[in-house]
């Protein structure tokens, strides 16, 4: 089921604007999930909190923290800080006397998804008696700079009726590109609508397309004993939405909790996998987050060896084998039960929960380096009209040139045209920005093995579709000195074959350039057949009529950089497109 959402209220409005179109930028999560109980099991009773004052505006806190504010590096931008201590740190700007759990950063650090049963924070919510507290909702917060050093949040908003629910309702996951939230809830026909997992895309301001994750995940729960209670105990996706991680009672022999993972075929998410004995031993394994690197588990259980409580753990993928976990050990756990780890793409800050005297907070310490992740590369820009300036919301697709997987595929944001992803290494990655009426734009990022984390900014500027226009497509590669197309150029041949498709009155003319290494005669010569390959291509295989296009070879005529560098030389070799009619 698909649901279009009204534009939301202007108190849950403002902090979405300003996110995604105030220089903050939305971004990945490697996330952990609340904790969402069967509505017949729900027995739990929490001590009823103070009301909280409606958060009718979206302002930073002016007073200062509380000795028990985490201390961080001064920060100025918003973007996240390491902190100096190695003690966990309750987060008191984001904290209530009730249940605050799950929280869920983006990549940057800069945004905190999070559950709660604050009692009056919004004005629908409403106290179940048998409960005897209010129901999960979620809720969010962004990180305030600060030149104290001490490290600010926002006060906490709801995120509103369009994704909370009557029902508990907590947040599971949010993707790299920050325009795809994902939540649980087991709202009443959860069953008919493709939960209990759901999704919802943020567009502009608004959280639209609300849909049930579905297919074999839907049908995992759907085949459960109807007469054994059960629970959802915490979720995640790794950074390429490929692997979606849960925890609960469901087909469990013991009425422990196990971690399932069930993958995307398509556009279809297949039957759950259980994660096997390393992970699930029988002693109750929950609350999984999967770092950003793909291949990092970090869960929840109280097995022999612990500190006490539940404590959280990390496994390793290995050839696809999960390593035997280990705990990750002081201060992030302690004698209490510590749960619900998140992580940014940095890796190495750890936001959790933690239970003391029967009540869940949030705190936040520095990772020890043992039990950090493998290092990614965040990447995120802004994609705007060339003319204008004005952002655009375009289609952002990242491939693995090597294998041609399709790595990231969303759109960048509609107000503020930002875009974000999680760059792996040891790939060599192709990525298109394309928006209807335009003309797409290319790129090619390699990213080597062991590097460390690292942010990269990169801004794209889309030229519209126009009679005399020029443009280079920079995914085309050709084996030295040949005419021959290297499989890697298959991708961005593809997207031209669907352009002149769009578009059945284009003539194009392919220009083939080279570099000054060779004679003038030879690189002239191997410029056109350059040319006529790419023309070969889209005849033969894409069924483009021949008519529409003409090549022409310049050699190395005509330069577009100096021919001093290889940098230079690179962007020389190039296949460019003029637009002869429209």
């Amino acid at each position: 089921m698909q649901r279009s959402l009204p534009l939301l209220r202007s108190r849950w409005l403002v902090p979405f604007v300003l996110w995604v179109a105030g220089g903050i930028t939305p971004l990945v999560s490697q996330p952990a999930s609340p904790r969402i109980f069967h509505p017949a099991i729900s027995t739990d009773s929490v001590a009823e909190g103070r009301l909280l004052v409606q958060a009718t505006k979206f302002v930073a806190k002016t007073n200062s923290p509380t000795a028990s504010a985490p201390t961080t590096a001064p920060s100025t931008e918003g973007e996240s800080s390491v902190i100096n201590t190695p003690s966990v740190v309750r987060l008191s700007d984001i904290n209530s006397p009730d249940r605050d759990n799950t929280p869920l950063v983006s990549a940057d650090g800069n945004v905190m998804f999070f559950n709660s049963t604050r009692l009056g924070s919004r004005p629908w919510a409403y106290l179940n008696p048998l409960k005897k507290r209010y129901d999960d909702d979620i809720y969010f917060s962004y990180r305030v700079p600060s030149n104290d050093g001490m490290e600010h949040w926002s006060e906490p908003i709801n995120v509103g009726p369009e994704l909370n629910s009557s029902e508990d309702d907590g947040v599971v996951a949010i993707s790299p590109d920050g325009q795809t939230l994902y939540f649980n809830s087991l709202k009443r026909g959860w069953e008919r609508d493709g939960g209990p997992f759901y999704k919802a895309r943020l567009s502009g301001n608004k959280w639209i397309d609300i849909q049930g994750l579905g297919g074999g995940i839907t049908d995992f729960f759907r085949s459960r004993d109807l007469g054994q209670r059960y629970r959802i105990y915490g979720g995640s996706i790794s950074s390429d939405g490929k692997d979606f991680y849960f925890a609960t009672t469901v087909h469990s022999d013991n009425g422990k909790h196990q971690i399932w993972v069930a993958h995307l075929n398509g556009r279809e998410w297949g039957y759950p996998e259980n994660l096997g004995p390393a992970i699930n031993n029988g002693t109750g394994s929950y609350a999984p987050c999967i770092a950003a690197d793909g291949k990092t588990l970090y869960f929840t259980t109280n097995r022999e060896g612990g500190y006490g409580g539940d404590d959280i753990y990390i496994s390793v993928l290995n050839n696809g084998v999960w390593g035997t976990p280990f705990n990750v050990g002081a201060p992030i756990n302690t004698e209490q039960d510590d749960a619900f780890i998140s992580l940014a793409a940095s890796g190495d800050k750890a936001y959790l929960s933690r239970t003391v005297d029967s009540n869940e907070d949030i705190y936040v310490a520095l990772l020890p380096v043992k039990s950090r992740p493998t290092s990614v590369i965040l990447v995120s820009g802004q994609v705007t009209d060339k003319a204008t300036g004005l952002p655009l919301e375009a289609t952002i697709v990242i491939e693995d040139l090597q294998t041609g997987a399709k790595i990231f595929d969303a759109n960048s944001n509609s107000i503020s045209g930002q875009y974000t992803t999680v760059l792996r290494p040891g790939h060599d990655y192709g990525i298109s920005i394309s928006a209807p009426g335009y003309v797409f734009h290319s790129a090619r990022y390699p990213v080597p093995e062991n590097v460390s984390y690292d942010k990269m900014q990169h801004d794209f500027q889309l030229q519209k579709l126009a009679q005399g226009e020029k443009f280079v497509a920079n995914n085309i590669f050709f084996d030295y000195n040949t005419a021959d197309l290297r499989p890697e150029s298959k991708p961005e041949l593809d997207r031209l074959v669907t352009m002149m498709k769009e578009h059945p009155q284009l003539i194009l003319q392919i220009n083939g350039h080279t570099d000054n290494i060779g004679s003038s005669d030879f690189n002239m010569q191997l410029s056109l057949r350059r040319a006529e390959a790419v023309k070969h291509y889209l005849v033969e295989t894409g069924t483009i009529v021949p008519e529409r296009i003409t090549t022409q070879g310049f050699g190395f005529s005509k330069p577009i950089a100096p021919n001093a560098t290889e940098d230079g030389r690179q962007q020389n070799r190039r296949s460019e497109f003029t637009i002869l009619q429209l």
